[in-house]
């Protein structure tokens, strides 16, 4: 869990939009994991995060996701949505729960054992803002990856979880062939830079220990 070196802004759940046709945006941390032959790179944003899927070897960008508060450059944060993109099919699913105090505090402490057991996590929590917090929790698959994100408004109470899962499309030859081991590559950062019963901890494997890039201004 990184200390985001940015004051939290006092947005709103409601707020958050998403696309995946945008292109990338400025990050605070960056983390790059390769999972079940696909590379994922994390990237937390001053308005929420992105995720970048890319086909083996990075040879090719299959599409970002970018769940942010950024209205008018975004549609609406759907409820479920699935879509065919080149190379397999992509889905995402969101619900906001409203919080009192305590439970709030609760979930948010759940969330954060989440990142700690996931070592492909990547998460960020903002400076004088106790409970603020943006996570997104990636694993391997059948046939593909999935990732869970958190959203964190102490405001007002309320959490935003994403669920977003993409099985690839595999030539014959592909589906004979065993998944590519699990591990996270050196970050890289550029530009200026979530019981909730759905907080569950996420077996990703025994990667080597990364280094998280954090960009400070």
């Amino acid at each position: 869990m990184l200390e985001l070196v940015v004051p939290y802004r006092d947005t709103r759940a409601a707020e958050l939009c998403w696309s995946l046709s945008l292109p990338v945006q400025p990050a605070l941390a960056v983390r790059s994991v390769e999972l079940a032959g696909l590379t994922l790179e994390i990237r937390l944003l001053g308005a929420s995060h992105q995720v970048l899927a890319w086909a083996e070897e990075g040879t090719g960008l299959l599409f970002t996701e970018t769940v942010a508060c950024l209205p008018g450059r975004a549609g609406p944060l759907p409820e479920r949505h699935t879509v065919r993109l080149p190379g397999g099919g992509y889905t995402v699913e969101s619900q906001t729960q409203v919080l009192d105090g305590p439970a709030f505090e609760r979930a948010v402490e759940r969330i954060r054992r989440a990142v700690q057991a996931n070592r492909a996590s990547l998460a960020g929590c903002y400076p004088g803002a106790p409970g603020a917090l943006t996570a997104v929790l990636p694993e391997a698959a059948p046939s593909g990856v999935r990732w869970t994100t958190w959203h964190s408004y102490p405001q007002d109470g309320r959490l935003v979880r994403t669920r977003t899962a993409f099985r690839r499309t595999l030539s014959p030859m592909q589906r004979g062939r065993s998944d590519r081991r699990d591990g996270i590559r050196y970050a890289r950062v550029d530009g200026d830079g979530e019981g909730v019963d759905g907080v569950r901890s996420y077996g990703a494997g025994s990667p080597p220990a990364s280094v998280v890039c954090c960009h400070r201004p």
